[in-house]
């Protein structure tokens, strides 16, 4: 079934939403949608399940049936950046698995630095993968998404009490021996890892060192497989 999130559309009334111009583009003339058909809406904590009808020149969708959200769980991604195609990629990858923050960090073996009108234009771009990824994923919230900070920066984040951090060399247990209660966070470091100073604040701001298996993964896939393994973790407690 096609998949739309609804917070740019109008409501109408409690049963009618008016669908915004992109997403109606999308469905007509991407998904070839037609009059009748049904559709997934997401917003904020609800799937509405829609049924398309086209009005002068307008695309409204009428709720046939709301599906409320389990409660939710808090899960944090904190991801050193990397080139562009790899920072998007996991981006993408942890929204699929469950991320519902996801703080950048300007680490001191990232190779990007992005600074002045750079920062406004690329938070527009990673939200708008953040949002394309939720329906990918049938995920009814957007994961929430900080500013770039530095490691340093990290202590002044309200984190929750489990944190932990995926260091090379360093990981004393597995992440899937850990038992994380309602709320994770998780730092990935960027290509290189981090450095050894880096590592020294993420333990002194109470990040436990832990493994995410053998191999040495690029980062990218080292992020989803870390907030993969949290996200199963936490929907078992």
């Amino acid at each position: 079934m096609p998949r739309i999130r609804l917070e740019g559309s109008l409501r109408i009334d409690s049963k009618t939403w008016l669908i915004e111009p992109s997403e109606a583009h999308h469905l007509l003339n991407v998904r070839r949608c037609k009059n009748g058909q049904k559709v997934e809406a997401l917003m904020e904590g609800r799937l509405l399940i829609l049924r398309l009808k086209i009005e002068e020149g307008k695309l409204l969708g009428y709720v046939e049936e709301e599906i409320k959200t389990s409660p939710k769980r808090e899960l944090w991604v904190l991801l050193g950046l990397t080139k562009t195609e790899a920072f998007e990629l996991a981006l993408r990858q942890v929204t699929e698995c469950g991320a519902t923050a996801i703080v950048p960090l300007r680490c001191e073996r990232s190779v990007v630095k992005i600074e002045g009108s750079r920062v406004e234009a690329k938070m527009r771009r990673w939200k708008l993968i953040l949002s394309e990824a939720t329906k990918q994923a049938r995920a009814f919230s957007i994961p929430e998404l900080f500013p770039v900070i530095k490691v340093k920066d990290i202590d002044a984040l309200s984190l929750p009490a489990f944190k932990y951090g995926a260091f090379l060399g360093r990981g004393s247990i597995d992440l899937l021996d850990c038992a994380p209660k309602d709320k994770a966070a998780i730092a990935i470091g960027p290509e290189g890892d981090w450095s050894e100073a880096e590592m020294q604040m993420l333990e002194d701001f109470g990040f436990k060192p832990v493994r995410l298996g053998a191999r040495i993964m690029r980062s990218p896939t080292a992020a989803a497989v870390g907030t993969a393994i949290l996200s199963m973790l936490l929907e078992k407690e």
